[in-house]
C-alpha cells in the first residue's frame, strides 16, 4: 500500500473495511447531549437501526466531545442540545475544526429547521427533528452523513494527491510552498525546495513497460517519504519528477543533508516484479531569499540546479548558484570547516582496487576522499564536494588528496605491494588552473613517485565545459608521463571527438550501465559498443561498479579487460586495503 505524504504526518490511504454478507455493520457513535431527557431514547433508536450494531458513547459538553474524539475510533457524531459550553452551531464548528474527517448529524428540537440548516452550513452533513425521528430515519441520516463525508474526503484527496504514489500533487505542493514562503519571514527562517528527476527513467518504460515504470515510481515515492521528517512535504509533480519542501531552514546544511539522504536512499536496488533495478536521481536545491517570494521562481531555480547536477554526471545534488542571502555565511562556514578539517586530520583518502580480468592482476587503486566530520560522521564526497566547489576550497583539498595518494603509492611501491597505478579524480577548478601541470610535476618530484604510477581521472563535462584550456593542460600532463582516464564514460556527451582530439588513455564505463548489464538489452549493447570502440582505439577499458560474477563473465566475453567494484572490494582506508593486499599476496600461487 502506498503512503500518502500529508501535512504533519505520513498516513496510509484509507480503504473501506470488507465485511461478510449479512454481517452487522458495526459503528461507534458519539452522542453529544447535555441534560436532555431524550438522550436515552436516541440511544435506543441507534440500537434499532437495521443492519447495524452500534457502540454509543455519550459526551455532555463540547469540551468533553473534543477530548473523546481526539482519541479516534468514532464513525459519526450525533449532536443534540442542552450543552453547558455553547449552542449546537458552536459545537458543529468546534468538532469540525478538531476532527474534520468525522461526519456530524445535528438533532434539533421541534421547529428547529433554521438551526438545522445553519448547522449544515457550518459543517454538519445532515440534521433531523428529534420529535419526528425513528430508527429508519436516523439510520438513513447517519449512513448519508458517513458516505457524504467519505465522498468529500475523496474529492479533496483527488484534488491534492497523486493517484499513483499517494504523494502530494503539484497543486498541493504549490499551495504549501506559497504558504511556507509567506510564513518564513515571521519565523526568521528560510524555505528549501528540492527538484528531483530520475536518471534514465525513460529507458525503464521503453524496455520494461509502463507497469514496471509505475511500480518503480511507487517504490521511489516510499523511499523519498522516509527521507524527510514529520511535517515536511514530498510531492510528485509529473512523470518521474518529484519535489521536496523543507521549512524552518536556517543553514544550507539543513537542506543539503536531506539532499544527500535522498541520494543515499537510491543506493539499494529496487525490486520490481522480482527483478532488480538500479536507479539514481539528480537533485537540485534552492533556498528562499528576500528577493525570491514566489513558488514559480523557487521551482525554476531548483530545476536549473537539477539540470546542472545531470550535466555533472548525475547521481548527485547541486545547489542553486543564486543564493546570496543564505549561502554567503554558510560558504564562509564551509571554508573555515574545510581548513579546520585539513589541519585536524578529519579528511582521509580511501582506496578501491582495479584488476585485470584475464589474470586477476592488480593494475590500480582509485583514491577516494572521505570526511570524518565530528558532528555528521563519515561523509561521502557527494555530500561535501559541491560545498567545497562553491566555497573555492576544492583546489586546496584536491592538491592535498593528490599528494596524499602519491605518497601512499610510493610507500606501496617501496614495500613491494606491487607495481600498479593510483588514480586521483581532478576537479574542474584544478583543470582550469594554469599552474596545474607544474603542481603535478612538483608533487612527482617531492614524493619520488614515477609518473607512470599516477593516473588522473577527468569527466566528459570538464572536457566540453573547459575545452579552450583543457587541451593544453592534458598535453602537458601527458608530457609528464601521467596516464589520463575519462571517468563515467557514457553518461555525458560521449563524443568521439574527445577520444580523437584529447590524449585519453583509459575509458571507465559508468556503473549505471554495468548495473543493468544482465537485464537491459540496451545497456548491454552500449557496454559492448564502448568496449569495442575502446579496443579499436587502443584504449584501456575499465568497467566500474562490478558486483557479481555474472557481470564479470559477461564483461569477459565482451573483451573488457579491467574491472572495479564491490566484487573485488569496497573502498577502504589505506591500512585496511593493505590487509586486502596482504591476503591477496598470500593466496597467489608461487
Amino acid at each position: 500500500m502506498v503512503r500518502a505524504a500529508t501535512k504533519g504526518t505520513l498516513k496510509r490511504i484509507a480503504r473501506p473495511a470488507v465485511t461478510s454478507v449479512g454481517a452487522p455493520w458495526r459503528r461507534r457513535i458519539l452522542l453529544v447531549e447535555g441534560s436532555d431527557p431524550d438522550a436515552c431514547s436516541v440511544t435506543g433508536l441507534i440500537g434499532c437501526i437495521e443492519g447495524w450494531t452500534s457502540d454509543v458513547v455519550r459526551a455532555r459538553s463540547i469540551a468533553d466531545a473534543r477530548e473523546r474524539l481526539s482519541g479516534g475510533g468514532f464513525d459519526a457524531v450525533l449532536l443534540g442540545g442542552g450543552l453547558p459550553d455553547g449552542e449546537e452551531v458552536d459545537a458543529v464548528v468546534a468538532i469540525s475544526v478538531a476532527v474534520p474527517e468525522i461526519p456530524i448529524v445535528a438533532l434539533t428540537d421541534r421547529g428547529g429547521g433554521d438551526r438545522g440548516l445553519e448547522a449544515v452550513q457550518r459543517g454538519a452533513q445532515d440534521y433531523l427533528d428529534k420529535s419526528k425521528i425513528d430508527a429508519a430515519a436516523l439510520g438513513q441520516a447517519l449512513r448519508y452523513a458517513i458516505e457524504r463525508k467519505r465522498a468529500e474526503a475523496r474529492l479533496v484527496y483527488l484534488a491534492h494527491y497523486d493517484q499513483l504514489t499517494g504523494l502530494a500533487n503539484r497543486a498541493l505542493f504549490y499551495e504549501r510552498l506559497e504558504q511556507a514562503l509567506n510564513n518564513a519571514p515571521k519565523h526568521r527562517s528560510r524555505v528549501a525546495v528540492m527538484f528531483l528527476d530520475l536518471d534514465r527513467f525513460k529507458s525503464i518504460n521503453d524496455t520494461r513497460g509502463h507497469d514496471a515504470g509505475d511500480a518503480l515510481l511507487q517504490q521511489v515515492a516510499s523511499r523519498l517519504a522516509d527521507c524527510v521528517r514529520q511535517g515536511e512535504t514530498v510531492a510528485r509533480i509529473g512523470g518521474d519528477e518529484f519535489t521536496v519542501l523543507l521549512e524552518g531552514v536556517r543553514r544550507l546544511d539543513d537542506a543539503t543533508i536531506v539532499a544527500q539522504r535522498i541520494i543515499n536512499a537510491f543506493e539499494a536496488p529496487f525490486d520490481v516484479g522480482g527483478r532488480k533495478m538500479v536507479m539514481s536521481t539528480s537533485v537540485g536545491v534552492a533556498i528562499s531569499a528576500d528577493h525570491v517570494r514566489t513558488a514559480d521562481l523557487m521551482l525554476e531555480r531548483a530545476d536549473r540546479a537539477m539540470y546542472r547536477a545531470k550535466q555533472q554526471g548525475r547521481n548527485r545534488f547541486e545547489v542553486s548558484q543564486d543564493e546570496p542571502d543564505i549561502s554567503t555565511g554558510d560558504l564562509f562556514d564551509t571554508t573555515c570547516e574545510v581548513e579546520r578539517a585539513l589541519a585536524s586530520g578529519e579528511l582521509d583518502v580511501w582506496y578501491q582496487p582495479k584488476v585485470q580480468v584475464t589474470d586477476g592482476r592488480l593494475i590500480g587503486m582509485e583514491a577516494l576522499l572521505r570526511w570524518n566530520h565530528p558532528r555528521l560522521g563519515l561523509m561521502s564526497p557527494v555530500r561535501f564536494i559541491p560545498l567545497m566547489e562553491q566555497s573555492g576550497m576544492i583546489s586546496a583539498v584536491g592538491r592535498w588528496v593528490l599528494e596524499t595518494a602519491m605518497r601512499q603509492m610510493k610507500f606501496w611501491l617501496d614495500e613491494g605491494f606491487g607495481d600498479f597505478r593510483v588514480a586521483v579524480n581532478v576537479s574542474a577548478q584544478q583543470l582550469e588552473d594554469p599552474a596545474f601541470v607544474d603542481t603535478v610535476r612538483e608533487l612527482l618530484e617531492a614524493t619520488g613517485l614515477p609518473a607512470r604510477n599516477l593516473e588522473l581521472e577527468l569527466t566528459e563535462s570538464m572536457l566540453i565545459d573547459h575545452a579552450s584550456r583543457t587541451q593544453h593542460v592534458l598535453e602537458g600532463l601527458q608530457g609528464l608521463g601521467v596516464r589520463l582516464a575519462m571517468d563515467d564514460f557514457g553518461t555525458g556527451y560521449s563524443s568521439l571527438s574527445y577520444l580523437v582530439n584529447y590524449p585519453i588513455d583509459i575509458l571507465k564505463i559508468d556503473k549505471s550501465f554495468i548495473a543493468e548489464l544482465l537485464t537491459s538489452p540496451r545497456h548491454n549493447a552500449i557496454v559492448t559498443a564502448i568496449v569495442g570502440l575502446g579496443r579499436s582505439l587502443g584504449l584501456e577499458i575499465v568497467a566500474e561498479g562490478v558486483e557479481t560474477m555474472e557481470q564479470l563473465e559477461v564483461l569477459r566475453e565482451m573483451g573488457c579487460r579491467s574491472i572495479q567494484g564491490y566484487l573485488l572490494s569496497q573502498p577502504q582506508a589505506s591500512v585496511d586495503i593493505e590487509g586486502w593486499l596482504d591476503d591477496r599476496t598470500a593466496t597467489e600461487p608461487e
